[in-house]
């Protein structure tokens, strides 16, 4: 049986991303937001990651937006990426105060500088060419990044 492959825009995250993760509510966000609040508090325990001030971070795959903003919260410069136009124009109706843009991974980021943080949850599985995308993280983080 074939997995099925989506395109990642509205019938993705009004189908699969609505039934099986949360949807585009402010409830929805909240959600997610205590979630990965939870996760950032753990990871804090091995890497000083909620020390964010002063910092640029830019997260692939934002979806809902709520990793973006807790790295805002946590006093990071955020940049949220997704490829998908129709998670982009939700997210930045749910977190109007950061900035969002649609980016596919697999493609070079241009930047001016380099991020402090780089991340991408729930991403790579979903990607043709994950070998790609692990090496454009790569080069727009800083060294000690």
């Amino acid at each position: 049986m074939r997995k099925k492959e989506y395109t990642f825009e509205e019938d993705y995250f009004e189908g699969y991303y609505i039934h099986e993760i949360t949807d585009f509510t402010p409830q929805g966000f909240r959600r997610m937001y205590n979630w990965f609040r939870g996760i950032f508090s753990v990871l804090n325990k091995y890497i000083d990651v909620e020390n964010g001030k002063g910092k640029k971070a830019i997260e692939f795959g934002c979806a809902i937006g709520a990793v973006s903003k807790v790295l805002s919260d946590l006093g990071y410069d955020v940049l949220g990426t997704d490829v998908s136009s129709y998670a982009v124009k939700r997210a930045s109706k749910l977190a109007p105060e950061i900035k969002f843009s649609v980016h596919d991974i697999q493609k070079p980021f241009k930047t001016k500088g380099k991020f402090d943080l780089v991340l991408a949850f729930d991403v790579i599985e979903h990607l043709k060419n994950p070998r790609k995308a692990i090496r454009n993280m790569f080069s727009i983080a800083k060294d000690n990044g």
